[in-house]
């Protein structure tokens, strides 16, 4: 496999792991059995495309498979399984438990199998909430913390269809992903998959099991999902600076004397990052930062993290590195940061002159 499609598909799976994007195309297909190949070419199932990244585990009797689709040897049945495409992509699922204790020798996707992996995840962000760091192996850019569609507790990517990513079992059984709810069984076309997942949708994520779900309400989503947003920011951060970063709301605040004493969890959104020597803030949504200066950073931090104008102004006042009018300072960050590119949610309006 050359070294371009190599990279490509080993970030098709990473992706099928992550799985955050929300769809209405089934993007990857993963089956225990090659029974597949009549039902996902049949378009009046209406699953699979030419664009669909199709794996299907080898067979001692293999049927045909359509040139675009791959077969894999292992599997990704349980944690701890692993799988081989072609001869030079190996991936590895874990449970999150077990996390600090894998060798990581391949790509690997991390999942939350059972309430005690809910519970070491939660501990570990609770963790960072008061300390600021990230357990150091979701560092690592072949290391990817799956399921985010169920994470973040957003929207069921299950919630308009089938979604983006399916597994099929040696049963026939159909689900998103192996050990999720089952919303099928092989020869179901979209639109009945899509009535199924419309009913799980109602009751949580159909990427994890029932229990694995309930356990997460122990954390508000909005903390998981800033606590999601910061880990991924640091990820990118670090791979282009190596230095400790820290996030603004995780454990740490660059506006410490303003905001020392404020409970809301990052953003998922903008975020502001910070090393000993630099300030940067971080677009999560255009996965980009730029520098900032440590006056402007203060100021920043108040905004996205005050809920009212006023109470932004008053925290303002408290911050050392605000020059001149507090008020007007904002407004100028702001129009700064527009020039950028970047809109913040509001600003305070600049002082009128007297």
């Amino acid at each position: 496999m050359e070294q371009e499609n190599l990279l490509r598909l080993a970030g098709r799976v990473l992706r099928w792991g992550r799985n955050n994007v929300r769809t209405d195309s089934v993007e990857t297909v993963v089956s225990e059995t090659d029974d597949v190949v009549d039902w996902l070419t049949d378009p009046r199932a209406g699953l699979a495309d030419e664009s669909t990244l199709v794996l299907v585990r080898e067979a001692r009797r293999g049927r045909y498979l359509p040139r675009t689709w791959l077969r894999y040897r292992g599997s990704l049945d349980e944690p701890g399984d692993e799988m081989l495409i072609g001869d030079a992509l190996r991936v590895q699922v874990t449970d999150y438990v077990s996390l600090r204790y894998v060798q990581v020798t391949g790509l690997t996707v991390v999942r939350l199998s059972t309430p005690e992996d809910v519970a070491a995840f939660l501990t570990d962000l609770r963790a960072a909430r008061t300390g600021g760091r990230v357990p150091e192996t979701l560092m690592s850019p072949i290391v990817e913390l799956g399921d985010r569609c169920a994470l973040t507790a957003g929207v069921p990517c299950t919630a308009y269809g089938p979604g983006p990513r399916l597994h099929v079992s040696a049963d026939h059984a159909v689900r998103t992903v192996p050990g999720g709810r089952v919303i099928g069984r092989l020869g179901d076309d979209r639109r009945t998959l899509a009535a199924s997942t419309s009913t799980h949708a109602a009751h949580g994520d159909a990427c994890l099991d029932g229990p694995v779900s309930a356990a997460l309400y122990a954390v508000h989503p909005a903390e998981r999902a800033g606590y999601l947003a910061a880990l991924d920011a640091i990820r990118t951060m670090t791979a282009r600076v190596q230095a400790p970063w820290w996030v603004s709301g995780l454990g740490f605040r660059v506006a410490d004397r303003a905001l020392a004493d404020e409970p809301c969890p990052p953003r998922t959104d903008l975020l502001l990052l910070s090393t000993v020597d630099e300030q940067v803030l971080f677009d999560a949504r255009a996965v980009r930062g730029f520098r900032i200066g440590r006056g402007m950073a203060e100021v920043v931090d108040v905004l996205l993290h005050s809920s009212r104008p006023d109470v932004a102004l008053e925290r303002l006042y408290r911050c050392p590195n605000v020059p001149g009018d507090p008020a007007r300072t904002a407004g100028e960050v702001c129009a700064e940061l527009a020039r950028r590119g970047v809109s913040l949610p509001w600003a305070p309006a600049p002082a009128r002159a007297a």
